[in-house]
């Protein structure tokens, strides 16, 4: 099961300097794999779900120039933190299984921020349309993935369906691999 939140600054942009992506855990750099110690949060006790991953994201402009009626952004960032307030798992349910099917959810995460900064990649702006553009890029690729974690765990049968987890976990495997940010 995941739960997101959908933090962000509403920025400007078209053209790049500079394109990044921050991810943490714990105000830490992101090690390239969850562990349970990373599990903080306090469990719901009436939750079906044995396990939660929640995150939330936020994207940061430093600078932006405007050329004619074009918007130049300088230093687009994109921060994703694993919200430890919503990621949690109940005593004795930690298995190496459903920590790599929460991790799967975050690894969902990590898509959609790399998912916003190819949109916005290969987005061109004007003065006139670069507030609603940049709103629209960030709803519609939030809505995406939000939607693939709902199909994650229905497919998967929230880690139940052992098939449906392996070809979840070459799936995403693959995706972050073609989509890293260079």
């Amino acid at each position: 099961m995941k739960k997101f939140v959908l933090g962000f600054v509403t920025l400007l942009f078209i053209s790049f300097t500079s394109l990044s992506q921050n991810i943490t855990v714990k105000g830490k750099p992101y090690a390239g794999q969850l562990t349970w110690k990373d599990f903080m949060g306090k469990p719901d006790a009436g939750s079906p779900f044995n396990a939660n991953t929640g995150f939330k994201f936020s994207t940061r402009l430093k600078s932006i120039n405007f050329k004619a009626d074009t918007a130049v952004l300088n230093d687009f960032e994109i921060d994703l933190e694993l919200d430890t307030k919503l990621t949690w798992v109940k005593k004795g349910k930690e298995t190496d299984y459903l920590l790599k099917h929460e991790q799967g959810h975050f690894d969902i995460a990590i898509l959609l921020s790399r998912g916003i900064l190819k949109q916005v990649s290969e987005s061109h702006f004007t003065k006139a349309n670069f507030q609603t553009g940049i709103n629209k890029i960030v709803n519609t690729v939030a809505e995406k993935y939000r939607k693939m974690g709902i199909d994650y765990d229905k497919e998967t049968d929230h880690s139940a369906n052992t098939t449906a987890q392996q070809k979840w976990d070459f799936f995403l495997e693959e995706a972050l691999r073609k989509s890293e940010v260079k």
